[in-house]
C-alpha cells in the first residue's frame, strides 16, 4: 500500500516534488531549530508521543489527562487491537520480502515469490490471542490475508521489474530499488519534547516523505501527526521533509481498495502541531482537567470513567 502506482508516481514527479521544493517554510518552523522557540518544548520534564499531541479523537484531550495526570491504565478496545494487527500484517509482509531476497538470493526469484505468498495463519492467530480484548478472528483474519495477498502481488511485480532493468545487481541493490521503504523507522523525539521511542509507519528515502497507514475514517488531524514526525526527522537529520502521505485502505467484499492522500507539510501544519504540543504539556504540568466533549464516542476506553466521575463527583483511580 506504500508503493506508488504509475499515476501516483507521475503526480509525485510532476506536481508534488516541484511544489515541495518551491515551498517556503520559515527556518524557525524546521525541526533543526529545536533549540529555540517555537520549536523548543516549554517543559523539559514531559515527553509525549506524537499521537498524544496530534490525536483529536477526544476533542478536549481528556483521554490524555486520564493517562498522564491520573495515571490510569486502560485496555485497548477492539478497533485499536484490529488496527495494531493489520499494521503488523502490513509490516511483516514487506519485512519478509526483504529477508527472503537476502537469504535466498536474487538468482531464485520464483522461490522468493513462492515463499512470500505463504501467509502464516497460525502466527497471526498467536498474535491475535495475546490481546486481552480481541476483535472477532473471522473478521480480522480475512483482512490480514487480503493485505498479505495485495502486497505480495505488488512486490512480485516490482522485484521482477528491478531484476529486468538491473540483471547484474546484487541483493542489497535490488532491495533498495524494489522496496525503497524503511518500515517502523525509529526516531528520538526528545529534542522536541517528544518520546525517545517514536515509530513512523514508513519512510520513503528516495525523496524524504513520511507515510502513515490509517484504518478507519479520515480525520483532519492525521496530517498533524505526519507533520510531527517530519519535525522530528528534521531535528535528527537536518534535511527538509516537505511531503506527507496518508494511506487509507478499505476492505471490500473480495478485494482491497487503497486511497492515498498526498500533501505538503506546510507552515500551518507545523504550527498546529507545536501549538497542540504546548497546550497539552501545560495541561499535564498544571494538572488541568479539560472536561468532557459535547458528545463522547462510546468506544473511548475512558468513556465509563469520564461519565462515572461526572455523575458522582468522584474521580476513579
Amino acid at each position: 500500500m506504500y508503493f506508488l502506482s504509475s499515476e501516483e508516481r507521475q503526480l509525485l514527479l510532476k506536481s508534488l516534488l516541484p511544489a515541495a521544493r518551491e515551498q517556503i517554510v520559515a527556518n524557525e518552523l524546521r525541526g533543526w531549530s529545536w533549540f529555540q522557540e517555537p520549536m523548543a518544548p516549554p517543559y523539559s520534564t514531559i515527553k509525549l508521543a506524537v499521537y498524544e499531541v496530534a490525536s483529536k479523537y477526544c476533542g478536549t484531550a481528556r483521554d490524555l489527562w486520564w493517562r498522564r495526570v491520573k495515571q490510569v491504565k486502560y485496555d485497548p478496545n477492539e478497533a485499536m487491537v484490529e488496527g495494531k494487527l493489520l499494521h503488523a500484517a502490513m509490516s511483516n509482509v514487506i519485512s519478509r520480502a526483504k529477508k527472503l531476497i537476502w537469504t535466498i538470493g536474487i538468482e531464485h526469484p520464483a522461490e522468493i515469490i513462492s515463499k512470500l505468498r505463504e501467509f502464516d495463519e497460525l502466527a497471526f492467530e498467536r498474535d491475535w490471542n495475546r490481546n486481552k480484548v480481541k476483535p472477532a478472528l473471522d473478521v480480522v483474519l480475512p483482512k490480514a490475508r487480503m493485505i498479505w495477498e495485495y502486497e505480495t502481488s505488488i512486490i512480485e511485480a516490482r522485484l521482477r521489474e528491478a531484476l529486468s532493468r538491473q540483471p547484474y545487481a546484487r541483493e542489497d541493490s535490488i532491495v533498495s530499488t524494489a522496496i525503497p521503504l524503511v518500515l517502523e523507522q525509529r526516531l528520538d523525539g526528545s529534542m522536541l519534547g517528544l518520546s525517545k521511542h517514536l515509530s513512523v509507519d514508513a519512510y520513503q528515502s528516495a525523496e524524504p516523505m513520511i507515510l502513515e497507514l490509517k484504518f478507519g475514517t479520515r480525520e483532519d488531524f492525521h496530517k498533524i501527526q505526519v507533520a510531527g514526525y517530519a519535525l522530528v526527522a528534521e531535528s535528527l537529520y537536518e534535511f527538509p521533509v516537505n511531503l506527507g502521505c496518508i494511506v487509507y485502505p478499505t476492505f471490500e467484499k473480495d478485494h482491497l481498495a487503497v486511497e492515498k492522500e498526498f500533501f505538503l507539510i506546510d507552515e500551518e501544519l507545523r504550527q498546529s502541531f507545536l501549538e497542540q504540543r504546548d497546550e497539552r504539556m501545560r495541561m499535564i504540568f498544571e494538572e488541568i482537567d479539560p472536561g468532557l466533549m459535547d458528545e463522547c464516542p462510546a468506544i473511548c476506553p475512558f468513556y465509563n470513567r469520564c461519565y462515572t466521575s461526572e455523575r458522582t463527583g468522584l474521580v476513579l483511580v
